[in-house]
């Protein structure tokens, strides 16, 4: 692919690509769940209705015209990352910051992402002891991300269109200490920028949204 060409389609710094490209190699990547059991995830994920049906407006159903090969190729990468990170301790780093002026699948690509990723976080939870409801009390912190909408132009990037992906990678941080190592909502906090421990390609560790 041509990394200079994907960038500027993406509206991003050649930089984001070229690290999403580098890191993300040819890792797996994760489905999405099917459109018809979305409505009930966000719903139990705590998402707004008004952003539920934004996000259900820009579903990446196959042949989209919303979804450009470009925008396909970041949202597969971006699980990949997250999911080849599962039981790390680091904080991944932002993915690229998209232009959100531009739809509802620029907007929240992060969340679909997230979306594709709460099967296996729960596998992963399930696969090493964790309960299925700390899994879900994790994994609900995307209601609380979900601030697009209301967002001011100024805030911190980390609570920008990727916060939610990144989120979802929180989840499996505390894995190997165990359910009781799960703090409560309220104090849960993340640092604006997180701190990036994959920047190094052998680290093993993937920046993603």
């Amino acid at each position: 692919m041509d990394l200079d060409e994907t960038a500027a389609r993406l509206g991003v710094p050649i930089e984001d690509v070229d690290r999403v490209h580098r890191l993300a190699g040819d890792l797996p990547s994760a489905p999405l769940p099917a459109r018809a059991d979305v409505p009930a995830i966000l719903d139990r994920l705590a998402v707004r209705p008004d952003d539920a049906a934004e996000i259900m407006a820009g579903w990446p159903d196959p042949g989209s015209p919303l979804w450009t090969p470009e925008l396909c190729w970041l949202l597969d990468r971006s699980i990949a990352l997250v999911r080849a990170d599962l039981g790390g301790y680091d904080w991944l780093s932002p993915g690229p910051e998209l232009p959100r002026e531009r739809g509802p699948a620029w907007r929240h690509l992060y969340v679909y992402a997230y979306l594709a990723l709460v099967g296996v976080v729960r596998e992963y939870h399930r696969d090493h002891g964790i309960a299925d409801a700390v899994s879900w009390a994790t994994l609900a912190d995307l209601g609380r991300l979900q601030c697009h909408r209301d967002r001011p132009a100024d805030a911190p990037r980390g609570l920008a269109g990727h916060a939610e992906l990144a989120d979802a990678a929180r989840a499996r941080r505390r894995l190997r200490a165990g359910p009781a190592a799960v703090p409560s909502r309220r104090h849960r906090h993340r640092p604006a920028h997180p701190r990036v421990g994959a920047d190094d390609p052998g680290g093993g560790r993937g920046v993603a949204g």
